[in-house]
């Protein structure tokens, strides 16, 4: 399960595969896993610096339904420069949208609750909510896995993109383990009928094969 969870967390990534299987899972009445891993992304996605530019706290504005017009779209990373202001700002987007990424999926009382491991919920809560330090207890993940054929399409555009790595106590791989947890319940108990369709499966199958020739492309020697 480890490679294809590593294709399918590529896979939700684009467009196409996101649209497909978010469509599947709301079928299902169970889309709140794919919800919680395109947020989580986001989150991901603030530690990302730029020059220039900022951005206010990104703010879900799901029910629990889903039901959205928003596109599959990362919000502007709001670390301009390293400035005291703007790393503050940036702090304080990253505390905000991990305290909803909390209250939407984490907490038993959330609105669009997810299946998480009790002490792997509280550890991500006493460092949201009380500030208290946060390591991986398993640190693969799962945007790279360890078989070079499910390369994440992604890492083209991002490869030579620098990150911060913690803003104030907020780690950025402060999801990565429940994002791996996501994953691997998605491939025991959706993925099998998902790839049913003869569509979903030729689209999957398109992605892998587009993963393969950017693995080639990758081994390749470049001057």
């Amino acid at each position: 399960n480890g490679t294809r969870s590593g294709i399918l967390h590529s896979y939700i990534h684009t467009s196409e595969g996101y649209e497909r299987l978010s469509v599947h899972l709301k079928q299902n009445l169970c889309q709140e896993g794919i919800l919680f891993l395109r947020d989580a992304r986001r989150y991901e996605e603030l530690f990302k610096k730029k020059r220039r530019g900022r951005s206010k706290p990104w703010r879900s504005k799901e029910g629990r339904d889903g039901d959205s017009n928003e596109t599959w779209t990362s919000p502007p990373s709001v670390i301009s420069s390293s400035t005291d202001e703007d790393l503050d700002e940036a702090t304080a987007s990253v505390a905000t949208t991990a305290k909803e990424i909390f209250q939407t999926y984490l907490d038993p009382e959330a609105p669009l609750a997810i299946n998480v491991e009790d002490s792997l919920r509280r550890r991500v809560d006493a460092c949201i909510n009380n500030g208290a330090s946060f390591s991986l207890h398993s640190c693969t993940h799962p945007a790279r896995p360890t078989s070079k054929q499910v390369t994440p399409i992604e890492s083209v555009s991002t490869k030579y993109r620098p990150v911060q790595e913690e803003l104030g106590s907020f780690p950025r791989y402060l999801f990565h383990e429940i994002v791996s947890e996501q994953l691997e319940l998605l491939v025991m108990n959706n993925l099998q009928e998902f790839l049913d369709d003869p569509e979903n499966a030729t689209s999957w199958e398109a992605h892998c094969s587009e993963l393969r020739d950017l693995d080639a492309f990758e081994s390749l020697p470049h001057s």
